[in-house]
């Protein structure tokens, strides 16, 4: 697995997928909040989206 660390400004956006495909992509907005910052993410209803720590807790119920 890969990892890219990027650097963005309030309100810009970055997108994963390929350019020739949009309605498979993936994007993810950094915005204001009053303490921090929010993620704004879209993606396709098929991508599953969970924080970490609600992704752990599915994979060990699984794994049980």
């Amino acid at each position: 697995m890969g990892r890219l660390v990027l650097s963005r400004e309030w309100n810009q956006e970055i997108v994963i997928g390929d350019p020739a495909k949009p309605e498979e992509q993936i994007s993810v907005k950094l915005t204001k909040a009053r303490k921090g910052a929010k993620l704004v993410i879209e993606a396709p209803r098929n991508v599953p989206i969970n924080r970490r720590e609600v992704l752990d807790a599915i994979v060990r119920e699984a794994v049980q």
